[in-house]
């Protein structure tokens, strides 16, 4: 069994410690690990190589925060490709176009311009593939 979305980063290390160590007790092989953008994709890294083979990271950057800029994209792109060249085992993830803040926005009557969004979707598929 796999937990196929986790956000490890997000918890501090003695926690996350515990926490995965009561999952490896309990008969789960395995975590998919995403991230929510470049710093936490580098978290979701080091804990991949520590626990190889049981944390699988996936990277990214989460669709419910503001777009990155050209460069950021670009930078974070990047540096996975670059781990794809070194034959490191990973997703892309987490990726995708906001529901929430979207919907947020909608229900107060205010403009919500998908098209930023959009294209780095669009980027983290072309990357994927």
């Amino acid at each position: 069994m796999f937990d196929t979305h986790i956000h490890l980063d997000l918890y501090e290390p003695e926690e996350r410690n515990r926490m995965l160590e009561a999952a490896w007790g309990s008969g789960i092989e395995g975590v998919v690990s995403v991230s929510m953008g470049m710093d936490s994709s580098l978290v979701n890294r080091e804990l991949a190589l520590r626990h190889h083979g049981r944390i699988m990271p996936a990277y990214g950057h989460h669709p419910e925060q503001p777009p990155l800029d050209g460069e950021g994209l670009q930078v974070l792109c990047d540096w996975i490709r670059e781990r794809g060249t070194e034959q490191e085992s990973f997703a892309i993830g987490e990726v995708g176009l906001p529901y929430y803040t979207r919907k947020e926005a909608e229900e107060k009557g205010e403009a919500f311009d998908l098209s930023p969004y959009r294209r780095q979707l669009e980027d983290f598929i072309r990357l994927a593939a």
